[in-house]
């Protein structure tokens, strides 16, 4: 009686949470997200995915027999949806007085359907009537018009349709439904009729992909658009994706378009861009710098871009001293732009690279003072700091990392803030570069330094830098072992999550949740989409729950990027859910099987896996690497034969296979490596050969100095992010949350087999 009570009172709860005026915060649980009638796996995929045939096919075969009137009213408001989207909407004729009837689905969903429904029956007066009743800022109000206009026709109402389509060709291109509009209003004219060529100009250059901005090119012909419609087609077509199609267009045309006009700019950027898409880094760069570095003032949007862009494809070809002064006029010429911070940071990168230090320097001291907070703020405070202590000053390096814990936000950059907490800690230990095995003989030093590593510890325990803090206490110091915090795996016990009532209140999360209760998932993340505040933690979770039903990988693929920003100690109360959820055991079954004769930690593979797929078994990397363990064909092949087994394009991304393959790969750099975590991950992304060549280079040194070390910027970060993952899962997956003992790194890296 006492569980009944409880769930009821909940119910109760979520009704009056879900009419209820806003107050603080609300709670959603699994009431407000249980589906309206029963849906079976393939039925909500189908509808998650608008496979409407297959959701015709599941709604029909489903046993409605005990069905109360309301759930029929919404199996049958689902079939209707669904045959109105396939071929044959005259089917869901039969439906209309259930779906009158419907209370489940939101106002302007059944509106349309309504309409849409009569329209089938032949009765545009009342369909015209439904149409009206779906306010102008619903999602759904361009097809509503458009449909409304159609019910005006079949009642030869043409000038009413004309209007309509009139009225939505006044909006800003391009908008959804615009090229229907634009397209009809051309027709009606004449597709040859002079007086067309503004709607279909309009059609070519804003939607050159669609099926109306076809038939606006064939209708144009060579007598068509100006130089200035060419150069805003170009850039539309761009920012669809379709680089080759912008390359084949300009490669001949770019001196129509001079950089002395923000067009110029703009086309000049279109192209330089789709040349780096395409990989042609030097075509890229000769292009990008002018635009980045004439436009200013012209084009303050994609000016900083471009440079940005120039640096990239510089750094691609090596050309260090190229790239920085790319990066540096960032700042110098667009110093309100996002991107400034970066040109500094990115900047100074380079220059050192370039073998000149010094510069690099200036540039990191510059944006400490000027973008503190900016997004690479951390990667700017930590060069300052790592350079410090490379050239004998310890005290200087721990003034800039407790400078930079001070003012860059951690939700800026959680790895490298952390991180600054461990090395001031990690630098009052051992201050000596030359000698970073020699503890420092000042025993107050020495005692800040054991404190700081647990006070990092105990505040980030699923940081990459925990791994470090705790083996160094474990060599240092048992009192400060016992002090460490290590939490329970994650309590899920819980099942609501905490909104705001802004978040709750808002009409679009409203809509949002009725169509997930019916199913339709597709249509509830456009809902999400429309909801124009900033996501909690929470909210962001909520919206993946049910992203995950049509794509359980891509769900956890976009929380996984959204919480790179949120570190568990800025959560809130749903804390665990949101951890386990971002932290899913997606394979580890199979992973478990292919890889638990080894003798690394599975769950170290778990988290590469993770960190390079992010589960997603069919994903392809821009430079080829395959399927779940992101495997190059050429090491697949080499590691496919230490198994017996054979490699092809077509079963490279077979999951079985993928991991077989990359768990043998990761034991044996393991084994190359002297059972050296962070070198076997780094040879991983970098290859054995680059990290065999680091050891050399780097001599003996500390595991923790190692991958400070690494030259390049993306396995270093890699590392980082592998191994952090790796510490998260066991402290949230259990059953072990104290660190592994790795203290046998800490003060060498060890040679390589051979």
């Amino acid at each position: 009686m006492v569980l009944e009570f409880l769930l009821l009172y909940l119910a109760v709860f979520i009704a009056f949470a879900f009419s209820a005026p806003a107050t603080a915060s609300n709670l959603i649980g699994s009431a407000a997200l249980k589906h309206r009638i029963p849906l079976s796996p393939s039925l909500h995929k189908a509808l998650a995915n608008r496979n409407h045939q297959e959701a015709i096919n599941a709604l029909e075969s489903m046993d409605t027999a005990s069905l109360s009137g309301r759930q029929r009213a919404d199996h049958q408001f689902l079939l209707a949806w669904s045959y109105l989207r396939t071929d044959t909407p005259q089917n869901a004729i039969p439906m209309l007085a259930h779906v009158e009837a419907n209370q489940s689905a939101p106002g302007d969903y059944r509106a349309l359907t309504l309409g849409e429904i009569h329209l089938a029956d032949g009765a545009p007066h009342l369909a015209s009537a439904a149409f009206s009743a779906i306010a102008p800022s619903s999602m759904l109000a361009p097809r509503a018009q458009l449909q409304l206009a159609a019910a005006h026709q079949e009642i030869g109402a043409t000038r009413a349709a004309i209007e309509i389509y009139a009225k939505l060709a006044l909006r800003n291109d391009p908008a959804e439904g615009s090229d229907i509009a634009l397209l009809a209003l051309a027709t009606r004219k004449g597709l040859s009729n002079p007086k067309s060529k503004a709607w279909l100009t309009r059609l070519w250059v804003h939607y050159p992909l669609t099926s109306a901005g076809r038939k606006a090119s064939q209708a144009l012909g060579t007598h068509g658009p100006s130089i200035q419609n060419r150069g805003e087609r170009t850039y539309r077509l761009m920012e669809l994706g379709a680089w080759r199609s912008v390359t084949d267009t300009l490669s001949s045309r770019l001196a129509d378009y001079p950089l002395t006009t923000a067009l110029g700019c703009k086309v000049h950027y279109a192209y330089g861009r789709s040349l780096f898409k395409r990989n042609q880094v030097t075509a890229a760069a000769e292009i990008l710098v002018p635009v980045g570095t004439k436009c200013p003032g012209l084009d303050d949007t994609n000016g900083p871009k471009a440079l940005y862009l120039a640096g990239k494809s510089l750094e691609r070809k090596k050309d260090w001293a190229g790239a920085a002064r790319a990066y540096q006029r960032i700042p110098d010429l667009y110093p309100d732009h996002s991107m400034a911070d970066d040109g500094y940071a990115l900047g100074g990168i380079a220059w050192v690279e370039a073998g000149k230090p010094k510069m690099g320097q200036a540039l990191w001291e510059t944006q400490a003072d000027t973008y503190p907070t900016g997004d690479m703020a951390g990667e700017g405070f930590w060069r300052l700091a790592w350079s410090a202590y490379l050239r004998g000053e310890p005290h200087t390096a721990i003034d800039w990392a407790e400078r930079m814990v001070r003012e860059v936000p951690i939700g800026v950059d959680p790895i490298h803030v952390v991180g600054a907490k461990y090395w001031a800690a990690r630098w009052r230990l051992y201050p000596d570069v030359a000698n970073p095995r020699q503890l420092n003989p000042d025993a107050e030093s020495v005692t800040e330094g054991l404190d700081g590593l647990v006070a990092m510890y105990n505040s980030h325990p699923t940081n990459f830098y925990s791994l470090h803090a705790a083996n160094r206490l474990k060599e240092l110091s048992a009192a400060h072992v016992a002090a460490l915090i290590h939490p329970e795996p994650a309590d899920t016990t819980a099942n609501t999550w905490s909104v705001s009532a802004s978040f709750m209140a808002h009409p679009s999360t409203q809509r949002a949740l009725k169509l997930a209760r019916l199913g339709l998932v597709s249509e509830a993340r456009s809902e999400f989409r429309q909801v124009d505040l900033d996501f909690s933690p929470s909210e962001q979770a909520l919206v993946s729950s049910i992203h995950a039903a049509q794509d359980p990988f891509a769900a956890h693929d976009k929380l996984h990027k959204f919480l790179i920003h949120q570190p568990p100690s800025s959560l809130g109360a749903d804390r665990d859910r949101i951890l386990v959820q971002a932290y899913p055991d997606h394979y580890w079954d199979l992973l478990q099987a292919v890889a638990s004769s080894y003798d690394f930690d599975s769950r170290i593979f778990h988290a590469l896996v993770r960190e390079e797929s992010s589960f997603n078994k069919d994903i392809r990397s821009w430079a080829g690497a395959k399927g779940l363990s992101q495997l190059m064909p050429a090491t697949a092949r080499r590691v496919a034969k230490w198994l017996g087994k054979r490699v092809t394009s077509a079963n490279i991304k077979d999951p079985e296979l993928n991991l077989a393959i990359g768990s043998r790969y990761l034991n044996y750099l393991f084994g190359y490596f002297r059972e050296n975590p962070y070198l076997a991950v780094a040879a991983y992304n970098a290859g054995e050969g680059n990290v065999g060549k680091w050891v050399t280079r780097f001599g003996e040194i500390p595991s923790d100095e190692f991958v400070e070390h690494i030259p390049f910027r993306e396995t270093r970060h890699y590392v980082k992010r592998v191994l952090g993952t790796y510490q998260a899962y066991r402290v949230i997956r259990g059953p072990a949350a104290a660190p592994p003992d790795w203290a046998h790194a800490n003060h060498e890296t060890g040679r390589t087999e051979r």
